[in-house]
């Protein structure tokens, strides 16, 4: 397969700004709640950009692995691929 083109767009600058007041933003029982379901070396990831002073923009893509469902992460601005294997459904989210 070839490479991928190279973009000069970044998930920041295409991500809609919402006002910190919005019942848009999740509460911290949902975030707590896909944090405990995503692998240990996204969750620090996640967790040690918190600390920052901007926002930072992440893919998510929910799978089940080993039975169990688990979020999985990406940086890099590129949408998680999507599969649905055996009729089922992954569901891709911004955190």
């Amino acid at each position: 397969m070839p490479s991928l083109p190279r973009s000069n767009s970044r998930l920041v600058d295409v991500v809609e700004k919402i006002p910190e007041t919005s019942k848009d933003w999740w509460n911290e029982e949902r975030v707590q709640y896909l944090l405990n379901q995503t692998f240990d070396r996204h969750r620090v990831l996640v967790e040690s950009t918190k600390m920052g002073d901007e926002y930072t923009y992440f893919k998510a893509c929910r799978r089940e692995r080993e039975g169990r469902s688990m979020a999985e992460i990406r940086s890099d601005g590129i949408a998680v691929c999507l599969r649905t294997p055996k009729g089922g459904s992954a569901r891709q989210i911004e955190v």
